[in-house]
């Protein structure tokens, strides 16, 4: 398969996926959305890991596991963070949680390749394992927000909130 193909198909999954998501989100609430779409990317990267040693970059099977991937991301961690973020906090609160998670962005952009060159495969399980943490802490900490007021919504986290 041509670089070319690879990119029209991972850019078909990335589209796909958010329209997907934004169909989604009618039915499902962000939690339960955000956790579905969390155990698919943790099934993209764990497979990512299984099978890259015995698979070349372009392989089917790799192109098919990555495509796993950004579906789940597209239709879950993608969006979701940012419309969590502004359903439930202050216009101050949301500035710092946009800085924070293009910080981690960037962070993850820069040492993708280091890591990928000394860890290899490896690089994929520390993105799994960041992936079933992430699925941890929104079973532990993330309220649902869907069929809430915008005022419900913003209190959902103050301790006094009733």
């Amino acid at each position: 398969m041509s670089p070319i193909q690879i990119t029209v198909i991972l850019n078909a999954a990335n589209v796909v996926g958010a329209l997907a998501g934004t169909f989604l989100l009618g039915f499902f609430g962000r939690k339960t959305l955000m956790l579905s779409s969390q155990l698919v990317c943790i099934v993209g990267l764990l497979g990512m890991f299984i099978f890259s040693p015995v698979v070349y970059e372009s392989s089917s099977l790799q192109i098919a596991l990555t495509v796993i991937f950004l579906f789940g991301f597209q239709t879950g961690p993608g969006p979701i963070v940012w419309l969590y973020i502004s359903e439930i906090c202050n216009d101050q609160a949301t500035s710092v949680d946009t800085v924070v998670n293009w910080t981690w962005t960037l962070i993850i952009s820069v040492t993708v390749l280091p890591l990928n060159n000394s860890l290899h495969n490896y690089t994929w399980l520390l993105f799994c394992l960041t992936n079933i943490l992430g699925f941890i802490y929104v079973v532990i900490f993330m309220e649902e927000a869907m069929g809430l007021s915008k005022e419900q919504a913003k209190s959902l986290y103050y301790k006094n909130a009733s």
